[in-house]
């Protein structure tokens, strides 16, 4: 979520680095971004690219606020696994991240 005084581009860089435990990375990309359509009870996920230049491995922590672990697993996978285990929302969002990084 984004705090007070905080917009969403830092929200994003904030959270990236709490989730993940992750803290060197670059931003190649800038902050563009890609949305998805509403999902749920309409929440819209809004998803950004960073170039991870971290050699440490992904730490899945709780939430420093409610102490909650809101992921259980991570891992790097190819891009073909990754469009078979995702929803069509989120295949829409890997799809423009490989035309961003290809391009």
């Amino acid at each position: 979520m984004v705090e007070t005084n905080e917009d969403p581009w830092q929200a994003a860089l904030r959270e990236f680095q709490e989730e993940t435990g992750l803290t060197k990375y670059s931003t190649p990309f800038g902050n563009r971004y890609i949305e998805t359509e509403p999902y749920g009870k309409g929440k819209v996920a809004r998803y950004y690219l960073l170039q991870v230049d971290d050699e440490k491995e992904v730490t899945l922590i709780a939430n420093p606020v409610t102490g909650i672990v809101e992921h259980h697993e991570s891992r790097w996978v190819r891009y073909e696994e990754a469009k078979e285990m995702l929803v069509p929302r989120v295949v829409k969002v890997l799809d423009w991240a490989r035309k961003q990084i290809t391009d």
